[in-house]
């Protein structure tokens, strides 16, 4: 049986077929406008952390949407593998020093992977390759509980910390004693710089009209002598010691030979004071009589012919 429709029918049938093909075309438009059909290559990065990264987040080149993350997998506490999808018309922006961050476009909103472009001198990276990723700033990650919970515990035990020092130095003991510390520094202040001035002073007449260039000026003279004369006290050495040696030796006869004299030095050395003494009253006696003996006639004209011969012997030595 032929089924008919009446006017009214054929226009919302016209109407209802007229929505579902536009349906389909701005279906196929968004899958088209998306790159669901469009041809793409796959490559990886590590990260430290996923947090606000899924399957699906949106990626990028220099702000363009050039693909998707595909997969999000744990490798271990502190490595995370993420596989994503580029267009294949930006493989050739990919490059051996490309780099992946992982940013937020706007303040509360969702992250996405930004992939630098690489340098025409680089070499062109295959597809599969693992791009370097660079850590990035987020200000949310900063506040998020897992960052902002042990900066908090950090800012407790420093309050904790600084608690316990105000309450020492609420000791009025202690305060004294810094006080006092502070008073004792102030003389120490003074004295070093009462040193600088006259390290100062000092370099200054060191360095004046030269001479400490004059100083170098002869220890490098002297250093050159002295390199002169090394070569021949090596050479004169092996004498210098053999001199040296029977030196020693010597003295140390000498010193034996004293050894022996000591004992007969100890024994007279009480009478030696008295002895000289009368050595002295003797040699007086001694002249006195030599003075009386030259007076008398039969000697005297002896005496003067010896005082002239004395006095010729005498003059030519003087000569």
């Amino acid at each position: 049986m032929r089924i008919k429709f009446n006017k009214f029918e054929r226009v919302a049938g016209i109407f209802v077929l007229a929505a579902i093909i536009g349906s389909l075309t701005a279906t196929m438009g968004i899958a088209v406008q998306k790159g669901w059909f469009a041809s793409k290559v796959e490559y990886k990065t590590y990260l430290d952390s996923a947090e606000g990264i899924h399957s699906g987040t949106l990626v990028q080149i220099a702000g363009l949407r050039a693909g998707s993350v595909q997969s999000v997998d744990l490798i271990s506490a502190n490595e995370v593998l993420i596989k994503f999808q580029v267009f294949e018309k930006f493989k050739h922006r990919i490059r051996e020093d490309s780099m992946v961050q992982v940013t937020r476009p706007f303040v509360i909103g969702e992250k996405v992977f930004e992939v630098t472009v690489g340098s025409e001198s680089s070499k062109m990276l295959e597809p599969g390759t693992v791009i370097t990723a660079k850590e990035g700033f987020d200000l949310m990650d900063v506040f998020s509980g897992r960052k902002l919970g042990p900066f908090l515990g950090t800012i407790e035990a420093l309050v904790s910390n600084l608690q316990i020092l105000v309450e020492a130095f609420a000791d009025e003991k202690r305060m004294k004693s810094v006080i006092a510390l502070f008073d004792e520094m102030t003389p120490l202040v003074n004295n070093m710089n009462t040193m600088s001035k006259r390290i100062v002073t000092i370099s200054d007449a060191v360095m004046e009209k030269k001479k400490l260039i004059k100083v170098v000026d002869n220890v490098v003279v002297l250093t050159s002598e002295m390199n002169k004369i090394l070569p021949q006290i090596n050479e004169d050495s092996p004498n210098l010691g053999r001199q040296i040696s029977s030196l020693v030796s010597n003295l140390s006869d000498l010193t034996q030979e004293f050894k022996k004299l000591t004992p007969a030095i100890n024994v007279i050395a009480p009478e030696l004071p008295r002895v000289s003494k009368r050595a002295v009253e003797g040699l007086d006696e001694l002249v006195i009589t030599l003075k009386a003996i030259q007076k008398s006639f039969l000697l005297r004209g002896n005496v003067d012919d010896v005082k002239e011969e004395e006095k010729k012997m005498r003059e030519p030595a003087k000569e």
